[in-house]
């Protein structure tokens, strides 16, 4: 039986066929994949897909990789350092050389080379100030340029430059404004203009606002909630952003036992939402 688009049978009967803006399968089906199918654990909490093709899932409990058959799963191991850190995991990005950064919940950053199957950590050390901000990362991005910006939830933002393996740290300064509004970070976006925009909040952390970085001169912009005004942000604490084709973002607010106060659109050339 040959089966006609409703455009094809409105020109064959000369008949008006009306046809939903959207029409899903019916009935939808969506495929489920769980402990029982070997996913090391069900709270899946990042994701990524590498030039390869393997799906990368950052979960609670471990790093698993998927080829769409099976998982090959990646854990801590107390007595093995090249192995991953923390198994509690929050955000996943894959360098240019195909190796992949891995934020934990605690456990600081981690590289990881699957060819070889080597691991290096980086961590927070208070002797240091050109180590890891935060043992908690929650945010990765990568400017294109060589740096890894890193959002962690306690110790601010911290830019790692690969070619040194050192990191420079942006924390929040009460006496300095101009500074960035909170150490809790939970999303980081780069525009094309080269702004980094920051949210802050989010993991059981509330936030401060939104912030607009001015790399050049290490400058932070602030955008925060006003309950007398009802064009400010709505919330504090920002989830996630998402850029607009027009210039603007979304901006998502909550998240992880926070409330949130819905979905923003917000026009950095007004400041207003």
């Amino acid at each position: 039986m040959l089966l006609l688009r409703p455009d094809a049978v409105q020109a064959q009967s000369g008949l008006r066929v009306e046809t939903p803006p959207y029409a899903p399968p019916s009935p939808a089906r969506f495929e489920r994949l769980g402990l029982e199918d070997g996913l090391s654990q069900n709270a899946v909490l990042a994701m990524l897909q590498d030039r390869q093709g393997f799906l990368w899932f950052g979960t609670q409990d471990g790093l698993n990789r998927y080829d769409g058959y099976d998982f090959v799963v990646y854990k801590n191991d107390p007595d093995d350092p090249n192995s991953l850190s923390l198994n509690s995991i929050l955000a996943l990005h894959e360098d240019d050389d195909g190796t992949l950064w891995i934020g934990t919940w605690g456990g600081g950053l981690n590289h990881f080379d699957p060819r070889s199957n080597l691991w290096m950590r980086y961590r927070r050390d208070d002797a240091d100030p050109a180590s890891l901000c935060g043992d908690t990362v929650t945010a990765l991005l990568d400017d294109g340029a060589g740096t890894l910006w890193v959002g962690t939830n306690e110790g601010g933002l911290c830019a790692l430059d690969r070619s040194t393996g050192t990191f420079t740290t942006f924390r929040h300064e009460p006496a300095n404004p101009a500074s960035i509004s909170s150490n809790a970070v939970a999303a980081l976006l780069l525009i094309e203009d080269g702004t980094l925009w920051i949210g802050t909040g989010g993991f059981g952390t509330p936030g401060a606002g939104l912030d607009r970085f001015d790399v050049s001169r290490g400058t932070f912009t602030h955008f925060r909630h006003d309950i007398l005004d009802d064009d400010s942000l709505s919330s504090n604490t920002i989830s996630a952003l998402l850029p607009n084709p027009d210039g603007t973002l979304w901006v998502g607010t909550g998240g992880f036992s926070l409330p949130g106060a819905g979905l923003n659109r917000f026009d950095p050339a007004t400041g207003r939402a």
